[in-house]
């Protein structure tokens, strides 16, 4: 016996690989980029011991396609890209991790090619350590300048079968019911919504209802799946994970929230998309709270009918008037709790037009909050100007006032008595209300190189939540947290 633990599994759902040319699977319209290449970032969350990574890519057709491996020392993380990895070109598909320590990991898609703005497009999302036979996709488009791929993975050891229902937005029942049979073990299907040629099997996109689509999905499976959905506006990306069953609820926490006009000129605004995930019509509450002072800055309570979802837009109001949201301003950024009577599914998108970014994240539910928190991904990047930085966003998940301990960690990690963290602050929560460190605005990050990529773990006297925002000067990208 040798005394090492089992190596534990991470799931990763997408990864492509980078190419400067149009990839008649991969390729994004041109102006939302047309290279494509999928960077995974694993921390090592045990603080005592190394952690042995091993990523493996897996062919669509199940068959492996290539492998890297990586040593992690306590809290240190490690990135492996697809393109270095010996993956041949033109290729999509699916990875999966193992490691003998917990791990936290995210991947970062970047698109690149296209002629909008610089033509650089990114999104992330968070990986999975668990699958589901059930998961609700809140958020799809179909219309111009605006559609979503579906991207869904056999996690299981035998092979499955798909189906995707999709729902027309606000609608009870599904416009079409689309089977996939057959799926490998670890292996995934690719559904692109808008360009049907570039999907595992063109033949699996149903014919939409209009031109101008909006809707939602629950996908089903015989054996544990796992999904990511990407969405690509015009100069935009953003990716987020598919809700299992086992995580919906009926209560969702939104730790980062925007609504932001300077001048006439629209800053930042945010997108909510619920999905009620029951067979029954739900009333749903949505209370938002500013960041400065934890004060309830907006009450809105309204009916969504069984399986349907609906959207609820700071700038534009959504399938709700946007009056409701008039009562926060033009310079309003903050936090929102979620309340159902029965479970529900959300996902939120931010955008930022005058920075030309895009970023997508999945809501929390009570589950996903904890007293501990890993970020594997935090940099701080300047060269002349600000190429990367990223704000972490933590939200306070009690009644009580919190207390967050921050350990900064370089890649490297730590040293195994765990008193090798780059640097420690600590922050303060309201009840119910949100706070942010940033590595660019934030004076505790003043004596950071500025060429430092690293990653976090959070400690609170209660339960928190938290995302990660990270714009950089020709994109940007988000992701959530990772709970133990």
């Amino acid at each position: 016996m040798t005394g090492k633990k089992p190596l534990l599994r991470a799931l990763v759902a997408y990864c492509g690989i980078a190419l400067l040319v149009v990839l008649p699977v991969l390729a994004a319209p041109p102006d939302a980029g047309q290279g494509q290449n999928t960077t995974i970032y694993a921390m090592n969350t045990s603080k005592t011991d190394e952690a042995n990574l091993v990523v493996s890519f897996v062919s669509p057709d199940g068959s492996p396609a290539s492998s890297a491996g990586a040593t992690m020392n306590p809290m240190g993380s490690a990135l492996v890209s697809a393109a270095d990895e010996g993956v041949q070109s033109n290729w999509v598909g699916s990875a999966v991790l193992y490691s003998d320590q917990e791990l936290a990991t995210v991947a970062k898609i970047n698109w690149s090619g296209g002629t909008a703005h610089d033509g650089i497009t990114q999104a992330a999302y968070t990986g999975s350590a668990e699958g589901s036979m059930e998961i609700f996709v809140p958020n799809l488009f179909r219309r111009e300048w605006m559609y979503s791929t579906i991207a869904v993975q056999n996690v299981s050891t035998e092979e499955s079968d798909f189906t995707v229902d999709y729902y027309t937005r606000g609608e009870t029942t599904p416009f079409a019911s689309v089977s996939d049979p057959d799926v490998p073990a670890d292996a995934n299907r690719y559904y692109d919504l808008m360009y049907a040629s570039r999907s595992t099997d063109p033949s699996k996109i149903p014919t939409f209802p209009s031109d101008d689509w909006l809707g939602a999905a629950i996908i089903t499976s015989d054996h544990d799946i796992a999904v990511v959905v990407t969405t690509h506006w015009r100069h935009y990306a953003g990716a987020y994970q598919g809700f299992p069953t086992e995580q919906t609820d009926t209560t969702m926490y939104l730790p980062s929230v925007f609504k932001r006009r300077f001048n006439n000129k629209w800053f930042s605004y945010t997108g909510m998309l619920i999905q009620n995930t029951e067979n029954v019509s739900a009333t749903v509450n949505l209370k938002l709270y500013d960041r400065a002072d934890g004060s309830l800055d907006a009450d809105i309570t309204d009916e969504i009918g069984p399986l349907s979802a609906q959207g609820y837009n700071t700038r534009y109001g959504g399938d709700s008037p946007g009056e409701n949201f008039y009562d926060l301003g033009e310079d309003w950024l903050g936090s929102a709790v979620i309340s159902a009577t029965e479970k529900i599914a959300v996902q939120v998108n931010t955008l930022w037009p005058g920075k030309v970014v895009g970023a997508s994240y999945s809501g929390l539910p009570p589950s996903q909050g904890s007293t501990e928190l890993y970020l594997p991904y935090m940099a701080k990047k300047k060269s002349g100007g600000w190429i990367e930085y990223c704000g972490a966003i933590m939200q306070n998940l009690s009644d009580q006032t919190n207390t967050v301990d921050i350990y900064v960690y370089n890649s490297v990690g730590g040293d195994p008595d765990w008193n090798d963290y780059f640097m420690t602050f600590q922050k303060t929560l309201d009840p119910w209300a949100n706070e942010g460190t940033n590595t660019r605005y934030g004076s505790e990050w003043d004596s950071v190189p500025n060429d430092w990529r690293g990653s976090i773990y959070l400690s609170a006297e209660y339960d928190i939540g938290a995302i990660v925002n990270c714009p950089r000067n020709d994109s940007g990208f988000t992701y959530n947290g990772y709970a133990p």
